[in-house]
């Protein structure tokens, strides 16, 4: 399993910026993901948090969703997480946590914050 975001086909990526004329059409488990890829070689799956959605019911099973969609494919596993500079430990702290109680060691979690900081797990 790598440790770096692979190389996307930018043809692929799904978004919800403004760039793209609407929004990711992929649903996965009722939650639509900001950002999701899929190619031959690997699946990513993004989502930026706010710092009021962190820990809570809702985005513990979202990210649950996430993980079983990822699970559907045998390529790359790799779900990327942004928060604010303020919740990127806590964010990190929570995928740690959650990584350990799990065994969720076929998936690498990426978690960002807005400057680029950058922590793999």
């Amino acid at each position: 399993m790598g440790t770096s975001i692979p190389v996307c086909d930018k043809a692929l990526i799904q978004a919800e910026l403004p760039e793209f004329y609407s929004r990711t059409p992929r649903v996965i488990g009722g939650y639509y993901p900001d950002v999701y890829h899929k190619n031959t070689k690997s699946i990513i799956i993004g989502e930026a948090k706010t710092d009021n959605d962190i820990e809570n019911p809702h985005t513990e099973a979202q990210i649950n969703c996430y993980i079983e969609e990822a699970r559907c494919y045998d390529v790359e596993r790799h779900i990327v997480l942004c928060s604010s500079v303020f919740s990127f430990a806590l964010l990190k702290n929570m995928i740690l946590r959650k990584k350990r109680r799990e065994n969720l060691e076929d998936i690498t979690f990426h978690i960002l914050d807005v400057y680029a900081k950058l922590a793999i797990v």
